[in-house]
């Protein structure tokens, strides 16, 4: 974890910007143990939130020309502080999503106060906050064709900013030969380097707007989520016997939810019924609620293929316990019987009955009469 004790400003907020980076660039889930820059890059853009406050920075009274490229970079912390705080895991996450937005709130309140939010985000902007999430509010083929434009308006703001950064470093290496990506030579205009860092933290401001509006929109939506699930364990603790009823609705507040749970019963039902409770609604046997969620989830990482249920050995051995399987055979199936004794007259006329029954049968159905269809 950084010291933050003897950092200035500006030196806290190059550490928290390369943290920001470092953070949006990688591939790892924010809950893997070699994540570690979240909790570091929080803590140093909480300084700088502090120092901005304590040097009271911005004014409403003023506009971005009033402040130079120094100065307006650190508008960034909100920003940068609501998008790292929302990738944090476990603890209360209303409580993450209250900090998001009460950061991406103040970040466009700051960005407007200086005249850097164009009309159209500035209408977005009063819409998500009088709406808080209701999509109910805004037509669905109009919010489509808005995340579109959206869409496109991010990806030609990336690439403006990659463009000056590539005349930055030109301009850094002079008087090398100005070379585009593609062989092209590169217009560097009269810009100087100073300039062209204003341009970078502008346009990188103007990026960052639309990406707290876009956050935005998604806090407001998972907050309902995180109240209607706080909803439902109230309603739950009130009338725990109602999450036995399948069929019946939980309704809090003016909206109606459907349960999204089942009961599953565990172990064999006592008496062929399948009633769990009895009539004075006790449990009558064991069972475990299960969640859609939690079934759909257990769904999704497994082979396409059924899985054994039981080892070869514990199949022969039912098999056998069933009587399906024919026991002998081996070295002595194949030996002759042992002789009748001579004096055996019971044996012998045993034997004899035998051996006319099966003389018998073979004259009553001659060798191939199975294979050929007879007339009764």
């Amino acid at each position: 974890m950084s010291d933050t004790t003897n950092l200035t400003l500006s030196q806290a907020f190059a550490k928290a910007q390369s943290g920001y980076n470092q953070i949006s660039n990688s591939t790892l889930p924010s809950n893997n143990s070699k994540y570690q820059a979240i909790e570091e890059t929080i803590k140093l853009l909480d300084y700088c939130k502090d120092r901005i406050r304590q040097l009271a920075l911005f004014s409403s009274n003023e506009t971005a020309e009033d402040y130079s490229t120094s100065e307006l970079k650190y508008l960034l912390t909100d920003a940068y502080l609501g998008q790292v705080v929302g990738k944090k895991t476990g603890g209360n996450r209303r409580a993450i999503i209250e900090q998001c937005i009460d950061c991406f709130t103040e970040y466009l309140n700051n960005c407007n106060n200086l005249d850097m939010v164009i009309k159209e985000d500035q209408e977005l902007f009063k819409r998500l906050i009088k709406d808080q999430g209701d999509k109910t509010k805004m037509d669905p083929a109009k919010r489509r064709q808005v995340k579109i434009d959206r869409h496109k308006r991010r990806a030609m703001t990336k690439k403006a900013i990659e463009d000056i950064e590539e005349k930055i470093k030109i301009r850094a290496n002079e008087p090398a030969a100005p070379a585009g990506k593609e062989g092209d030579e590169v217009d560097l205009g009269s810009e100087d380097i100073e300039e062209l860092e204003r341009k970078v933290y502008t346009r990188l401001i103007d990026l960052n707007i639309q990406i707290s509006l876009d956050e935005l929109s998604s806090c407001f939506e998972e907050m309902e989520m995180v109240k209607h699930m706080e909803r439902m364990m109230v309603e739950n603790q009130k009338d725990p016997d109602s999450r036995m009823d399948k069929n019946k609705k939980i309704s809090p507040g003016k909206d109606g939810y459907e349960e999204d749970w089942r009961i599953e019963p565990k172990g064999p039902l006592s008496g062929g019924s399948n009633s769990l409770l009895d009539k004075k609604g006790k449990p009558m046997q064991p069972f475990v609620l299960v969640s859609k969620k939690e079934t759909i989830k257990q769904g999704v990482f497994r082979p396409g293929w059924a899985l054994p249920t039981m080892t070869i050995d514990e199949y022969l051995e039912e098999e056998h316990r069933r009587g399906n399987i024919i026991s002998g055979g081996g070295e002595k199936s194949g030996a002759d019987p042992e002789p009748i004794d001579d004096n055996d007259h019971d044996a012998l006329d045993a034997e004899t009955m035998k051996e006319r029954k099966w003389d018998d049968f073979k004259d009553d159905n001659p060798r191939g009469a199975g294979n050929r269809m007879h007339k009764g």
